[in-house]
């Protein structure tokens, strides 16, 4: 349908370009003649499956960044255990 009104527009700004503005008219009232009717006919639709709201999520594991990020701890946890170490031997 984006598509459909692109054209239409163009043709509309450069008709030496788009010479197909009727076809496309046509396409378009074609196109919404079909989603109105199927939308007509399909007046019954399955219902949403929820989740349950009454569980709690353990979020952590959803979010791809808290794995960077605790890898990212990790290694600052790291870092400043071999600077310890460092200052402890030179000392």
């Amino acid at each position: 349908m984006k598509k459909i009104s692109l054209y239409l527009w163009l043709s509309y700004k450069l008709p030496e370009l788009f010479p197909d503005k009727e076809k496309a008219e046509r396409t378009r009232v074609e196109i919404n003649n079909f989603c109105e009717n199927s939308l007509k006919s399909n007046k019954t639709l399955k219902p949403m499956v929820r989740r349950n709201r009454n569980k709690p999520q353990n979020r952590a594991n959803q979010n791809p960044r808290n794995k960077e990020t605790s890898t990212k701890n990790d290694d600052r946890n790291g870092n400043r255990q071999v600077r310890r170490n460092r200052r402890r031997d030179r000392d």
